[in-house]
């Protein structure tokens, strides 16, 4: 801080941070457990420089489970480094405060997609493996695997990224009444992009040439599927694609950077402008009650974690090739023949819009008798250009009733690739709230403060990675929406909407009885606190899914299916704290349809609850004493729902779901988590 002159002020701020996080084996960890070496393996690996830690081989479908190492493979690790700096200047003119300033950020980012890191190997009986003993331990024994797999290298990405901003203000007191504040902030926030030593591929829709779209091998084996190439054709599981001319691309649409796109892929965005204005007025000039309202306009980054840092798994640069049915023993580098199946990309909208957020609030402060305030406020915002990802190769809801042989990748719309992984800039979302607070400062013995919301947040998506939404299910290839093709079918109350939220909290010291020796010690001192709170409950987002027949057929490559509406009340009578949905109200839908039940069409159980606490303080001198604590959560142990199951599953499609009182619905519906019931707890402190 730099004081220029009485009137005149000059701060200038410089930060850097540094984050690393590591996924490893425990240091200490005897090499005997994990070796390949050690353990005895002794066969070749297809990429030997895969394997950092010299990982023993996983063997997949094996006894009742996969024997794997996770999602996080050892080795594994982020970093992050940021420089930030701030210069802001600020000037006294009469009634005014002027400030300026500029905000600089530049981000040095590091980590690697996911990776088989080992030799991942299925010895899986049946037709593919050519010398399959019957057995898949004795598969194991004999060394015949029916296929293998083992990622080609280890690509630690750097991103990059700058962030500029300017803002202006000023806070000008106009009267003795009034005060405004206003003011302009204008931010770039650079794409993250991709430095050397690897840089990302993008995947860009306009870029795709179905002209140059590839063929799909279909000749039963192990091939089936695969990318045509002259490699396959030249085996006989590759006869369909033998006598082709042309091949293909088999990376059409995918752009690598620094090959005539902007840093990062996305277009960059410089006009954004933050307007921001705020007032306060003393409405009776008594200081006693005041009117304070504003609105602003904000800008948010795009997450890393959705775009760019698993982006180096697209092709080219990232490659898990298969081999199929020979002898472990015989593993090599040369059985590597370059032959791909179509795999699955991340992607995202080339017009990268910046998320935008458009806050205002008008509220009113008085102060009451007896040391309390009350505070009324309006307070929303509306959210524009925010992520949301779906499968881009999805097709309309109602095409595919009966998958193609082969799947998604036959009739997808972008032939070579699997599931399309794709973020756009399109979601919305707004939240309006009326906030009541009552606050009362601690005089003659109490203070409190009360606070009531009534509010209503609605969105499309609650996410921006799939299946993060509350009750979509994870395995859904489509993210987070219903349907793609109507994303705001999906707009709704977000999963973490609560209607009514009430809380209390107070401390109250006992009055002191006059007395002298062991009873003052006895009597005085003692105070109740507490928290008190009534919550409605958040939206259910019921769906197909189960154990029966039926789950719904959307025939559009995603799964998200929800029932029909049938008839009667939806919710059960909840006295037994068992029963919250009613199934006998739902309805299994047709095929080719997601069912007319609205994403998060219900509401699951609210909160009442009542913690307590007593405390008995020992005053040793002014600053030393000793309390004695009893506290307790949940006092009056209600028995409070905090889950429900809102999953359901039929016979067949136009049927009703199953009941309570079958095997595959019995639970459907029903209360399947509850919070703590009550719990003391005793301590005692030493102040000093």
């Amino acid at each position: 801080m730099n004081v220029i002159s009485p009137t005149t002020t000059n701060e200038f701020i410089f930060s850097y941070n540094h984050l690393t996080q590591v996924v490893d084996i425990v240091p200490g960890t005897s090499k005997a457990i994990y070796d390949r070496s050690q353990l005895g393996f002794t066969f070749q690996e297809l990429y030997p420089l895969s394997n950092v830690d010299n990982r023993a081989p996983v063997l997949n479908n094996c006894c009742n489970g996969t024997f794997t190492g996770g999602s996080f493979h050892p080795s594994w690790h982020s970093e992050a480094r940021q420089f930030t700096w701030t210069d802001n200047v600020t000037k006294v003119l009469g009634s005014h405060i002027i400030k300026a300033g500029v905000f600089f950020d530049y981000n040095q980012a590091g980590q690697q997609p996911v990776w088989q890191d080992t030799t991942f190997i299925d010895f899986s009986t049946g037709a593919s493996n050519p010398n399959d003993t019957g057995n898949y331990l004795g598969n194991v024994f004999t060394g015949y695997y029916n296929q293998l797999q083992q990622s080609n290298g280890v690509f630690f990405g750097a991103f990059r990224f700058h962030q500029v901003e300017a803002f202006g203000q000023d806070t000008w007191k106009v009267n003795r009444k009034l005060t405004l504040d206003y003011g302009l902030r204008w931010a770039y926030l650079g794409p993250t992009y991709t430095v050397q030593p690897f840089f990302q591929n993008y995947f860009d829709p306009a870029r795709y040439n179905p002209a140059n779209a590839v063929t799909l091998n279909t000749t039963q084996g192990n091939y089936f599927g695969a990318i045509c190439s002259p490699a396959l054709a030249a085996l006989p599981d590759g006869a369909s694609c033998q006598g082709l001319s042309n091949f293909g691309d088999p990376f059409n649409g995918i752009v690598q950077e620094g090959h005539g796109i902007p840093p990062g892929f996305a277009d960059h965005k410089y006009a954004n402008f933050g307007p921001r204005v705020g007032f306060a007025y003393d409405l009776f000039g008594d200081g006693k009650t005041a009117i304070r309202g504003g609105f602003g306009v904000f800008y948010e980054r795009i997450r890393q974690n959705v775009n760019s840092f698993d982006g180096l798994g697209n092709p080219p640069l990232s490659y898990t090739p298969t081999i199929f049915g020979q002898r472990i023993d015989n593993l090599n580098p040369g059985l590597v023949t370059g032959i791909r199946s179509p795999v699955n990309l991340n992607a995202f909208a080339k017009q990268g819009q910046i998320p935008t957020t458009y806050g205002y609030s008008l509220g009113v402060q008085r102060e009451l008798p007896w040391r309390m305030g009350l505070d009324v406020t309006y307070t929303g915002n509306l959210a524009r250009h925010l992520q949301y990802q779906y499968n881009l190769q999805a097709t309309p809801v109602g095409s595919f009733l009966t998958p193609p042989p082969g799947g998604l990748p036959f009739v997808a719309a972008y032939q070579g690739y699997n599931n399309i992984n794709f973020t756009k800039y399109d979601a919305n979302s707004s939240y309006n709230g009326l906030q009541v607070k009552l606050m009362r400062r601690f005089t003659n013995r109490l203070t409190l403060t009360a606070d009531y919301t009534w509010s209503r947040a609605m969105d499309i998506t609650d996410s921006d990675t799939p299946g993060a939404d509350p009750g979509v299910p994870g395995g859904s290839s489509g993210g987070n929406l219903t349907d793609p093709f109507h994303p705001h079918l999906d707009w709704a109350p977000a999963g973490f909407d609560r209607t009514h939220v009430f809380n209390l909290n107070y401390v109250y010291s006992l009055p002191e009885l006059r007395s002298s020796g062991a009873l003052k010690y006895l009597l005085g001192g003692w105070q109740v606190s507490g928290i008190t709170r009534f919550w409605t409950g958040t939206p259910l987002n019921v769906y197909m899914s189960g154990s029966d027949t039926y789950n719904g057929n959307a025939g559009n490559f995603i799964g998200l299916v929800r029932p029909d509406r049938g008839s009667g009340s939806a919710y059960l009578d909840q006295g037994n704290h068992v029963n919250w949905l009613n199934p006998a109200a739902f309805v299994a839908p047709a095929d080719g349809t997601v069912g007319n039940i609205r994403r998060n069409a219900f509401r699951g159980p609210g909160i009442n609850n009542w913690d307590i606490s007593l405390f008995k303080n020992i005053n040793f001198s002014e600053s030393r004493y000793l309390q004695l604590r009893l506290e307790s959560f949940n006092t009056f142990n209600h028995t409070q729902p905090a889950n429900v199951n809102t999953t359901f599953t039929a016979p067949g499609e136009g049927q009703p779901v199953d009941a309570h009182s079958t095997t595959q619905g019995a639970n459907s519906g029903n209360i399947n988590g509850y919070r703590n019931p009550r719990n003391v707890q005793l301590g005692i402190k030493l102040y000093f």
